[in-house]
C-alpha cells in the first residue's frame, strides 16, 4: 500500500514565509522613519538651531541575531539626553511605540504568510 501526501500547501505556505522574511527589514525602517519623523515634529523643547531637530534618526536594522534584529533610534546632538531627560523630547517613547507597532506588524504578517 502507498500512502500519498500532497506538500503542495505547505510548500506555499514555506515560499510565502520567505518572502515575507525578506520583507522584514523593509518593513522595520519603514516604521521606524514614520516614528522619527514624528518625534522631529512633536517635541516641547524651543527649536532656535534646528540642529537636535534635524540629528533625530534612524537606522535599521543594523544587526541580525538568531532571534532578534537591532536597530538604532536617536538624536546624534551631544546635548539630546539633557532635553530628553528634562522632558522636552521623548524619544525613548517613541522609539517604545515603534517596537511595539514594528511586533504587532509582524505578527499579523507572520499570520497571513
Amino acid at each position: 500500500m502507498k500512502v500519498t501526501v500532497d506538500l503542495t500547501d505547505m510548500l506555499k505556505m514555506g515560499a510565502n514565509a520567505r518572502s515575507f522574511l525578506r520583507r522584514v527589514p523593509m518593513i522595520i525602517n519603514a516604521r521606524l522613519v514614520k516614528e522619527s519623523q514624528m518625534a522631529r515634529s512633536r517635541h516641547r523643547y524651543q527649536n532656535r538651531t534646528r540642529r537636535l531637530q534635524q540629528s533625530t534618526f534612524t537606522m535599521g536594522p543594523v544587526t541580525y541575531g538568531n532571534d532578534a534584529t537591532v536597530s538604532e533610534f536617536g538624536a546624534r546632538m551631544p546635548y539630546a539626553g539633557f532635553v530628553e531627560a528634562r522632558g522636552f523630547q521623548d524619544l525613548a517613547g517613541h522609539a517604545s511605540k515603534a517596537a511595539a507597532d514594528i511586533a504587532n506588524i509582524l505578527i499579523d504578517g507572520a499570520r497571513g504568510a
